[in-house]
């Protein structure tokens, strides 16, 4: 069960015992202990209170909603480190999880969030690595979800992470989330897969941490974490890359027709 589907399943659950709570005082506790003119004096005070509460309050709960939310900055709450896709043994998930008992050391409210799907197996062997790194505590496993949600995802995110081992095949391809992280005005860490590494270094666009090394991903997170505001120039960097210095389907499609021209 995912993480939003768990927490509306709860709040559902707690409204309707309030209801049930509710309706035992007001049709058997209230008639059986209380007289008649007693209960409507409790019936009056409750709905009274109700009436005057917001007057009362001089609207100094939106107040503290508006001006002083929980969170000053995004890096005050859990430091998110978030990864959006697929499940598989060459997305380099396995890499990120053996990290985090060294980035909680450093940062103690990191949580990784693991967004998407994969094989019964490839899971089962995630979840194994959790166990057996004792991060049971910072790792999310938040199962699918919706592409239209992706992009808020991304975009509320403390660090963006595409974690892939390198091989032939990560070499030689370059991931759709790259370009959608970048447009997200998001902090992106990639492992040093050659495309990844050569578009993220070229832009200045991100932070780059060896493939298949647990070790330099912490090292990677705590600096972003120490260095946060330093970093943010590096979100632009890459917003800038996608919309106004060709990494779009529009600039490299006129290549792709320039060379079947030719």
């Amino acid at each position: 069960m995912g993480i939003v589907l768990k927490q509306s399943f709860k709040n559902t659950l707690f409204i309707y015992l309030g209801f049930v709570f509710g309706g035992i005082n007001t049709l058997v506790l209230y008639t059986r202990f209380l007289e008649d003119e007693y209960y409507g004096l409790v019936t009056y005070l409750l709905a009274t209170s109700n009436i005057l509460m917001p007057l009362i309050a001089l609207g100094i709960h939106h107040t503290i909603v508006k001006f002083f939310s929980s969170y000053f900055t995004k890096a005050d709450k859990d430091f998110s480190i978030t990864y959006v896709g697929g499940f598989g043994p060459h997305r380099g998930l396995q890499t990120a999880i053996q990290a985090m008992p060294k980035v909680v050391q450093h940062i103690p409210n990191a949580k990784l969030f693991l967004i998407g799907k994969g094989s019964a197996d490839v899971e089962t062997k995630l979840r194994d690595i959790v166990k057996e790194f004792n991060v049971e505590n910072s790792v999310v496993f938040v199962g699918y979800r919706p592409f239209k949600e992706v992009s808020t995802i991304m975009q509320k995110t403390n660090v963006n992470i595409i974690p892939h081992l390198a091989n032939d095949h990560t070499d030689n391809t370059i991931p759709h989330k790259l370009f959608q992280i970048m447009m997200s005005r998001s902090l992106l860490l990639v492992s040093s897969c050659k495309p990844l590494k050569r578009i993220v270094t070229k832009y200045n666009a991100g932070i780059v941490f060896k493939a298949d090394d647990a070790n330099d991903f912490a090292e990677k997170v705590i600096s972003i974490h120490q260095n946060y505001d330093e970093y943010q120039i590096k979100t632009q960097n890459a917003f800038d890359a996608v919309m106004n210095k060709g990494e779009n389907w529009e600039q490299e499609s006129l290549k792709l027709f320039s060379l079947y021209a030719n």
